[in-house]
């Protein structure tokens, strides 16, 4: 989970669980991927992204989601629904036990579909998408307004973390895959320098190289209430039916009701 704890930084993503029945989002695109905008922003109108505790606690895989949340609210109600620290960490202690020992992905994802959920909010389904493909990526985080991914932080980002500098690659010893830790967050915009994700109560960027080198875990999350998204979904060929086939394999979502 985490190699070293910094102040204020915590980390708390356990590694990464691969899951043959996971589904893979190009089994839901066309072969021709469709492409999107050369810079992609989902903030608007999002002015907080409060800690959820993860100053604290390591609880970076629950804390994401909930930043998840503000854009989806956002975008299906024009206002973005912030949450309070006990309602994520409401979460994280079920993917972990009651013990502040971190989480992973998969177990989040596994909750946020057929669990409890995230103060009542769920997701409709998940896709893992390829962190090696440039296109599928830029496609993912602009189709589903965002990514939720997993980081093998090198040390040297603890000094690449601010609102002027971004996460880069370095070499030596601090530059290392994973020399940190593990974590996780979610992709809010994309251009051709970079990315920017939701960490620690702020809005960080990264390189590309950065993303070519640390990151190892992504997942498209479609919400409950995914009529917002629907629209641009069916215009780029998003296969609905492919969806349903999958979720019917893997068994209904318990008790979703859409948001109020």
């Amino acid at each position: 989970m985490e190699n070293m704890q910094v102040q204020g930084m915590r980390l708390g993503r356990t590694p990464k669980r691969d899951d043959p029945r996971s589904l893979k989002l190009e089994a839901l695109l066309p072969k021709a991927i469709p492409q999107p905008p050369a810079a992609v922003d989902a903030t608007t109108g999002v002015t907080r992204w409060p800690m959820y505790a993860n100053d604290h606690l390591g609880d970076c895989t629950c804390a994401a989601v909930g930043h998840m949340l503000e854009i989806w609210t956002e975008q299906a109600t024009n206002s973005p629904r912030i949450l309070t620290d006990a309602q994520v960490i409401a979460l994280y202690n079920l993917v972990n036990n009651g013990q502040d020992k971190g989480a992973n992905m998969l177990d989040v994802l596994h909750q946020m579909r057929v669990g409890a959920g995230l103060a009542g909010d769920k997701v409709f389904a998940y896709a893992s998408v390829d962190t090696k493909r440039a296109d599928l990526v830029k496609a993912a985080a602009w189709l589903f307004t965002g990514l939720y991914i997993g980081i093998q932080m090198p040390v040297s980002a603890q000094k690449q973390t601010g609102p002027n500098t971004s996460w880069d690659v370095a070499t030596g010893p601090d530059g290392q895959a994973g020399s940190w830790g593990g974590h996780a967050v979610n992709v809010v915009a994309f251009d051709g320098n970079g990315l920017t994700v939701v960490t620690w109560g702020a809005l960080q960027k990264m390189t590309w190289g950065f993303w070519n080198a640390y990151v190892d875990e992504a997942w498209a999350l479609i919400p409950v209430d995914y009529e917002h998204l629907k629209g641009v979904l069916q215009a780029n060929g998003f296969d609905f039916a492919q969806l349903q086939q999958y979720l019917q394999s893997v068994g209904p979502v318990d008790q979703v009701t859409a948001r109020q």
